[in-house]
Parts: structure tokens; sequence; C-alpha cells
């Protein structure tokens, strides 16, 4: 299921950066991916992993309709 192996890729990416190798590239490419997506796929998960951390960082909340959609409002 390619999903599968972008969604654990990503967090991979996100969870162990240090470990990504040329086996997890070699896993995305037989499930199809290009290196266009792989390039963008590793972007996405790069661009969302600093906004977390900048906002962890600087103490910034979600909007509170999403910290209701995500149960975060007591």
């Amino acid at each position: 299921m390619p999903d599968r192996a972008l969604l654990a890729y990503a967090e991979k990416l996100t969870r162990e950066p240090a470990t990504i190798d040329d086996a997890d590239i070699e896993t995305l490419r037989q499930h199809g991916f290009d290196d266009a997506q792989l390039w963008e796929a590793t972007y996405t998960a790069a661009i969302f992993n600093l906004f977390t951390r900048m906002a962890d960082a600087f103490g910034i909340a979600p909007p509170p309709e999403m910290e209701a959609a995500l149960g975060l409002d007591g």
C-alpha cells in the first residue's frame, strides 16, 4: 500500500530523521514513487515539522476551532 509506506516514511522522518537511509527511499520507489514525489513528500514533512517546532518554541496555540476538532479543548 503506497499511502501507508509514505506515511511510515514521514513518521520516521519526523521521529528519527538521522535513521533515514537508502532502503527507506528504495521502499518508496518500489511503491511507485519517483524522485519528484519523494522530494515533495520529504519537503512537506520537513516544513510541517519546522512549523510545529516554531509554534512550540514560541508558545503559539492552534486556533480554538482546531483545538475543539482535535479534542484539545478540555
